[in-house]
């Protein structure tokens, strides 16, 4: 598919029923009888198919360019990759009945109180240690050191605003982990009687355009790929969290799926990550059985494992595994930032892995399994088969592939 031009949406010609033509990734036009041009955006989220109207086509507002429709596609898009369902982040929250007052009135109550109160109330409750954990991390650097004092209802949008742009100026992926975390604080403190507004709930790529997410096709060549493996063991930072970077290259797993790992899951050579830590696989509108996921490890992957009965990557700062932007911290922090190679995240690891296994002849539909990527809704409704032997074997290669050049 190639992407859309002025001059192609133009030419797209009326029928005697509506269809439809696609760019790719979801991005799609849908063309009326009438004539009418509307842009909307398709995906499927936990295995459900669906579809956001962004706008129709046009020069005159409220129709929408089509770089326009381009940008708003991205916004979504961007919330789909990180694990969101678009649709249900732009639909209207049901707000929750007034919660009992605080004990000291909003008036007194400082955002370093709020925090604490969020964290303790309902971060660690509703998230897992490791999210909470990051909630609190993000904010501590880059909220409370000039806002922690304060009182809740003197942050403002404006200063909101501020406080996102300045620290996307330094790491936009910060900056999007202090908005998220911020922004729910917020939405918990309001519907509490806290705070009468949510100063950063409006903020989006329009206002910051940095933190706007940036799809990736990073992939390491050989010759970065053998640095990378030995410069991992020469940088500071834990056992753990080296490991786990590797362990992310070798399996093509996801880096949260890894960072989670857990000797009860192991069983001989297989991993099987349960299926309540797949992001696939979470959420009541699933309209399957969900499923765990099968992986196979190969030597390297069994030489990472170390000698743990709880957490294979657990963390030293807090009673549970290390948390997923530890290790995109760490790379980013050695000296020289990333070994010396153009920008790379542990992401961009699983990305590599999946095109190494191209290169070396493991079918797609093989490939696509180790990685666990959601499949259509037919197939993984009526195909059960687990593809138990195509991923071993499928990993047995790219475990193979590794180690020559590794060796070299």
């Amino acid at each position: 598919m190639s992407m859309f031009t002025d001059k192609f949406i133009s030419n797209l010609k009326p029928r005697s029923k509506q269809y439809q033509k696609g760019e790719g990734n979801g991005f799609s036009i849908l063309v009326m009888s009438s004539g009418t041009r509307t842009f909307i955006y398709r995906y499927k989220f936990q295995s459900k198919g669906k579809m956001i109207t962004i706008g129709p086509y046009g020069n005159t507002p409220p129709m929408l360019t089509l770089a326009e429709a381009r940008k708003k596609f991205n916004e979504l898009h961007a919330m789909f990759i990180d694990g969101l369902d678009p649709q249900a982040e732009l639909a209207p929250k049901l707000v929750e009945p007034p919660a009992k007052l605080p004990d000291e009135s909003s008036d007194e109550l400082t955002i370093k109180k709020l925090m604490e109160k969020f964290i303790t109330e309902w971060s660690e409750v509703n998230h897992s240690k490791a999210w909470s954990y990051e909630n609190r991390r993000s904010m501590t650097a880059d909220l409370l050191p000039e806002w922690g004092e304060k009182k809740v209802s003197e942050l403002k949008p404006r200063d909101a605003i501020k406080i996102i742009e300045q620290v996307s100026k330094r790491a936009p992926g910060q900056a999007r982990n202090v908005l998220k975390a911020a922004r729910k604080m917020y939405a918990y403190a309001v519907k509490r009687q806290y705070a009468e507004i949510n100063p950063f709930m409006n903020i989006d790529t329009d206002d910051i355009p940095a933190i706007t997410p940036k799809r990736r096709e990073r992939v390491l060549s050989d010759k970065e790929i053998t640095v990378v493996w030995s410069q991992i063991d020469d940088m500071p930072g834990t056992s753990e969290v080296k490991r786990a970077l590797k362990m992310v290259f070798v399996t093509a797993q996801r880096p949260i799926e890894v960072v989670g790992m857990h000797r009860r899951e192991i069983d001989g050579n297989w991993w099987t990550i349960p299926w309540n830590r797949i992001k696939t696989e979470q959420g009541k509108k699933l309209t399957r059985v969900q499923r765990d996921h099968r992986v196979y490890l190969g030597p390297l992957a069994m030489s990472l494992l170390g000698d743990s009965d709880g957490y294979i990557f657990s963390s030293i700062k807090i009673d549970d595994h290390i948390v997923r932007n530890s290790m995109a911290q760490r790379i980013s922090k050695v000296r020289p930032a990333y070994f010396g190679l153009p920008r790379w995240t542990p992401h961009d690891l699983r990305r590599t892995a999946k095109t190494l296994m191209a290169r070396i002849g493991v079918r797609k539909e093989h490939s696509e399994r180790v990685l666990n990527h959601t499949q259509d809704e037919m197939e993984s409704t009526y195909n059960l088969y687990q593809y138990d032997k195509e991923k071993r074997a499928a990993l047995l290669k790219l475990d193979k592939e590794i180690t020559r050049l590794i060796k070299k």
